[in-house]
């Protein structure tokens, strides 16, 4: 596990990293994006009381997932 690829929402192991327009599989959050005017608590608030639900439909919850 490379802390820096970890997803700041959902502690995912993104390939690329929570940066540059990427897209978190399992949350959704789109950096650059939605981390601009939302806190990372106020993310993963959102992302925990929705289910939370898997966002990604070209990865499902089987990807493997580090639990936050």
């Amino acid at each position: 596990m490379v802390a820096e690829r970890l997803c700041t929402v959902c502690a995912y192991e993104m390939e690329e990293g929570p940066r540059d327009y990427n897209i978190c599989p399992p949350c959704g959050t789109e950096f650059g994006i939605h981390d601009v005017n939302s806190s990372i608590e106020n993310l993963q608030d959102l992302w925990l009381k929705s289910g939370p639900r898997w966002h990604s439909f070209r990865c499902g919850p089987t990807c493997e997932m580090e639990s936050v």
